[in-house]
């Protein structure tokens, strides 16, 4: 009787044992395939199938839906598929879980900018630039330079788009929206200044040189304003700003 005792006890030890090997290897094999799901997500969001990478990162979260990147991942696709909304909903979750995603708060700005949302979007700009190893801050700073030149403040824009330009001094974008801010100062010589350095970067800009024929107008400079017009023509002769470019040119001849 002790030896037949034993044996039920060691037995009933072993089923225990088994039966969590078995839910741990349930648990690993669920995880393995929410993974494979988000890798999956993540080739469609590459190759510009928003469609098909929701439908992936969703069955990711359903597997596992206390990873961070998948929420995030998921808000991605649904913010470059134009749902805006879920987007948000699945950006905040992916904050829930991990607060320093920098590049969460970064879309999530950049929904809000779109939505002209403006002190939202300034507000998750700051917010990933609180975090001093965000490998994308020139990208914040360029978009928290824009959002405060929608709300006005000017100077916190200046600010902004010097340290973008810190950052990648080579930026054509920054230096024209920093023309832009010198321009809304009334500073025309700055603002010149700043858009011939962008169009040395790339002098493909249509609207730079539209920009800047008009700043060459304001200080009476009409040969340097006609060579700007002209190279608007030059570079797209069907556009909209080509047409307004002519326009101008024909005023000159008056």
């Amino acid at each position: 009787m002790m030896r037949s005792g034993r044996y039920w006890i060691i037995l009933s030890v072993l089923l225990v044992l088994s039966l969590g090997c078995a839910e741990t290897n349930s648990q690993v094999k669920k995880v393995q395939t929410a993974d494979a799901h988000f890798k999956l997500g993540i080739y469609y969001l590459e190759n510009g199938n928003y469609k098909q990478a929701i439908s992936e990162f969703c069955k990711a979260v359903d597997m596992n839906p206390n990873e961070s990147d998948y929420h995030f991942s998921l808000g991605t696709a649904y913010s470059l598929d134009g749902q805006d909304g879920r987007a948000i909903d699945e950006l905040r979750a992916a904050l829930k879980l991990n607060p320093k995603n920098s590049e969460a708060h970064n879309n999530l700005g950049y929904i809000y900018a779109k939505r002209q949302q403006w002190p939202e979007a300034v507000a998750e700009f700051k917010a990933a630039l609180a975090n001093p190893d965000y490998a994308r801050a020139y990208s914040a700073h360029l978009n928290l330079a824009q959002a405060y030149t929608q709300q006005g403040n000017l100077d916190a824009s200046h600010e902004e788009y010097k340290r973008a330009l810190n950052l990648k001094p080579d930026s054509e974008v920054a230096r024209a929206g920093l023309g832009r801010v010198y321009r809304l100062k009334g500073e025309i010589d700055m603002a010149i200044e700043e858009w011939e350095k962008a169009l040395k970067i790339n002098d493909r800009q249509i609207g730079l040189h539209y920009d800047l024929g008009f700043a060459y107008l304001n200080k009476g400079e009409k040969g340097k304003a006609e060579a700007a017009f002209k190279k608007v023509i030059d570079l797209d002769p069907e556009s909209p700003l080509a047409a307004e470019a002519k326009k101008q040119l024909e005023a000159l001849k008056r």
